[in-house]
């Protein structure tokens, strides 16, 4: 099955929608494909600083939270990042046209919050370039 476009699932949109495309799914995990270029709007001399991988990593759990419940509204576009734990960056930039693999892995679910293992890795080397574990408060329906 082919997933929507990013557009559809998240409520970002450029210059903030930071991915490109949705690699793989299932119920429960995601892995998206990014590439930061010179229009981002993070850009610094040449570089994206490594902090915004936090973002990309949050747009993911937003993808993962709308492909894990289709037929659900409240799961689209809706959740709040609420904490961020064992954030860790193994780079202080990442250079323009970087492929970049950003994952996102539903670990536990508690009422209305969710957590997450998120990653990001170098594409083409496989490379960790960032790791956290995120939690999102969903308002609305229980998860």
């Amino acid at each position: 099955m082919t997933p929507p476009p990013l557009s559809e699932l998240i409520p970002h949109r450029p210059p903030m929608l930071l991915l490109d495309r949705v690699l793989s799914f299932d119920a429960d995990r995601v892995a998206c494909a990014a590439r930061p270029t010179h229009t981002s709007i993070f850009a610094r001399q040449g570089m994206i600083p490594a902090v915004v991988l936090l973002e990309y990593m949050a747009q993911a759990t937003a993808a993962c939270l709308a492909l894990g419940r289709p037929h659900d509204p409240s799961a689209r576009g809706h959740g709040l990042l609420v904490a961020v734990r064992h954030f860790s960056l193994a780079c202080a930039e990442i250079a323009f046209d970087t492929e970049l693999v950003v994952l996102a892995a539903l670990s536990a679910t508690a009422g209305r919050a969710a957590n997450f293992g998120c990653r990001v890795d170098a594409a083409v080397s496989g490379t960790e370039l960032a790791s956290a574990e995120l939690t999102v408060y969903l308002p609305g329906d229980e998860v």
